[in-house]
């Protein structure tokens, strides 16, 4: 298992206030000019860390970094982030050691405005981390649905906890640090997991596949799967979730080699995402999600196919294809952790509610 360390981070967006947090970030943006301040404090660091880095990059913008220095005697550093456009920012914070090592790392998206008072929480992960424990404060695990078939936690082990559909690695598949406790790293050339195409797993009707990714590079022309269930025939494959060459999320559905429908939403590299997507068999309504919120949508009558041809290696493949070996190769290149996969489209309300849990996850049994 792995260790969160909170470091008691907190990012405050807001104007003219400046209360006694532990790392306040305060906007006194003016409207007529489209600027910003953001002060940065930050305090109760371990004694280990004398240096922190804070990053905000936004696309079209220039990098704004700022480092600070520790003081010996309250662990504690402050400074400014001066005129910021308003807007949406990602940021970055890494913490060092005196040998300029990273010994945590965080980063979070904040909206710099001049009329709302977001309040969001940063996190710094360890790096280089020996930990065995796992450390959540005031967040609680997602109660799970009733309706999960499948779910593979990545927790050294390719066992599906739920409904005994355990996979098999082929190749460049590892375990290290992810979002919750641990998670499954590809390596982006062959690796993957196989699951048998189990009756449970053919679904002709509603369903839900979804779990945290981390994409550390953009795949090749075959795309990257994320959880894709097909045998080794071309072109006709029940349901598959897939990162695509052209830095979009895509989510398919086949009916048969007439009848398919996709669709596609931007996604980025580099931090962990919760993403899901879901089928709705009544409304007829599919949709992509993307850190709890519709990233795409749209409406079709096409169902998955039930049935695969047994004389072709019919299965599930978790971070690529479920064929053995390079028959098929659509190699994932980054972490997935807890992915699950529902006999139902979960509501928008139960998505939102794994995203929010966040390193707490989904609560186990």
């Amino acid at each position: 298992m792995k260790l969160f360390f909170y470091l008691f981070l907190v990012i405050i967006i807001f104007i003219g206030t400046f209360c006694n947090e532990n790392v306040k970030i305060v906007d006194s943006s003016h409207p007529s000019e489209g600027l910003g301040k953001l002060d940065f404090v930050f305090s109760k660091a371990p004694s280990s860390i004398v240096q922190i880095v804070a990053k905000l990059s936004r696309r079209g913008f220039e990098d704004r970094i700022l480092n600070f220095s520790i003081t010996d005697t309250s662990q504690s550093a402050s400074g400014t982030f001066r005129d910021i456009p308003v807007g949406q920012w990602h940021l970055k914070v890494d913490a060092l050691d005196s040998l300029d090592i990273i010994r945590y790392s965080g980063e979070i998206d904040v909206n710099v405005t001049s009329d709302k008072t977001p309040v969001v929480e940063l996190e710094l992960l360890p790096t280089n981390g020996t930990i065995e424990f796992h450390i959540t404060w005031g967040k609680p695990c997602s109660p799970v649905s009733s309706d999960i078939v499948s779910w593979w936690t990545g927790e050294g082990n390719t066992d599906d906890i739920v409904g005994g559909n355990n996979g098999t690695i082929q190749n460049g598949v590892s375990y290290s640090a992810g979002k919750v406790r641990k998670a499954f790293h590809f390596d982006g050339v062959g690796g993957r997991i196989v699951v048998p195409d189990a009756d449970n797993l053919k679904f002709t009707g509603s369903f839900t596949i979804e779990g945290w990714i981390y994409i550390e590079s953009w795949p090749g022309p075959n795309g990257g799967h994320i959880l894709f269930r097909g045998d080794d025939r071309i072109g006709i494959d029940p349901y598959d979730i897939r990162i695509l060459s052209d830095h979009r999320l895509q989510f398919l559905i086949e009916q048969s080699s007439e009848a398919s429908v996709h669709m596609e939403t931007p996604i980025t590299l580099n931090r962990f995402l919760h993403v899901a997507a879901s089928l709705d068999s009544i409304s007829s309504a599919m949709r992509i999600y993307i850190n709890g919120s519709v990233a795409a949508e749209t409406t079709t009558n096409v169902r998955p196919f039930r049935d695969l041809d047994s004389n072709y290696s019919p299965g599930i493949g978790i971070g690529n294809t479920q064929g053995v070996g390079f028959t098929h190769n659509a190699p994932f290149h980054g972490w997935i952790d807890e992915l699950a996969i529902y006999k139902k489209a979960l509501s928008m309300s139960e998505i939102m509610a794994i995203y929010q849990a966040g390193y707490s996850g989904k609560c186990r049994k």
